[in-house]
């Protein structure tokens, strides 16, 4: 049994048979316009397909009787097209072991490359203790870091893929790099100027802004947790090195990084008490927004920072 791959789907043409293994996403059965049964739904095997299956089908008969959804299946069928759109006609369709779901997402990133991208940044703009600290909180712990190395930055709108959340924060450590360079007054907390201390609150804010999604979601599918937040799972975190991080730094110290993670979301959840908080919650919203539309040119269609609908028509926004 061989997986149907993301290139066979992203260059599927009507009328051509297809077998193989695929994910079924999700489906729901409806009726044609005679009051006839069908099957549509989604399959994905690195992209995203839309699927049908007819209700003479063998393949209409196993999915009405049986849950198939998130489940690794072996199919056969062919694709169709209908107004530009390709789908799958499902003919026959088998439940198959030996597959993880998450084997089948969408791959846009590398993730050790990222990885050790992730690393270098922050060891190349904290002290030593802050790079040590990163480290015991999360480089160190294989369990937490391979989550956050897989995990989706979001359920849509932006690096909602495999890798997702650390490329996102990656990108978001970039930037605050680049701002703390080029707006160095950031770095006065009141007593200590270009104090090396508020920087590493900074970058290691940063580093653990979105922790908690690696709690609230599970391959971009949000958990029963998700109802408290990840920026309060991402607390729960950051409370087991408390002792840690007050003996590297001080108990301010701990608040800011606190007031960081509770309150990046700022206007649109907890607005933000505390300078650290606001500058992580600006840069955090600006690569969010930026990755957003960057996905979206292909697609004619975003979502903006408020929650609503924009369409792209070439180089205009028609909200």
């Amino acid at each position: 049994m061989s997986v149907i791959s993301q290139k066979v789907i992203k260059e599927a043409k009507g009328g051509v048979p297809v077998n193989g293994v695929i994910l079924v996403k999700g489906y729901s059965v409806k009726l044609t316009k005679n009051g006839k049964e069908y099957i549509e739904g989604q399959m994905q095997s690195g992209s995203v397909i839309p699927f049908k299956a007819w209700g003479q089908s063998s393949a209409f008969s196993m999915l009405k009787n049986n849950d198939f959804s998130n489940c690794p299946s072996m199919i056969s069928g062919s694709f169709d097209e209908y107004n530009g759109t390709v789908s799958i006609v499902v003919d026959t369709i088998v439940a198959v072991d030996g597959y993880t779901p998450s084997q089948f997402l969408e791959v846009r990133y590398q993730k050790d490359a990222y990885a050790n991208a992730l690393k270098q940044i922050v060891q190349a703009n904290t002290s030593e203790k802050g790079y040590s600290l990163a480290s015991k909180i999360l480089f160190d712990d294989a369990e937490l870091f391979d989550r956050f190395a897989e995990e989706f930055a979001a359920k849509s709108h932006h690096d909602n893929c495999k890798s997702g959340l650390m490329v996102h924060t990656f990108k978001v450590l970039c930037l605050m790099s680049w701002v703390l360079q080029t707006y160095p007054n950031l770095l006065t907390d009141g007593e200590n100027k270009n104090s090396q201390d508020r920087k590493d609150l900074y970058m290691i804010g940063s580093l653990l802004h979105d922790i908690g999604k690696t709690m609230e979601m599970n391959y971009g599918v949000y958990q029963p947790n998700s109802a408290i937040s990840h920026r309060i799972l991402g607390l729960d975190i950051l409370y087991k090195y408390r002792a840690d991080i007050e003996s590297a730094y001080d108990e301010k110290w701990f608040r800011d990084l606190q007031s960081i993670i509770v309150e990046h979301h700022g206007e649109f959840a907890d607005p933000c008490r505390t300078v650290v908080a606001y500058v992580v919650h600006k840069v955090d919203c600006f690569d969010s927004v930026m990755t957003g539309l960057a996905q979206s040119l292909d697609e004619s269609m975003m979502t903006d920072t408020s929650g609503s609908s924009v369409r792209i028509d070439g180089d205009f926004l028609t909200v």
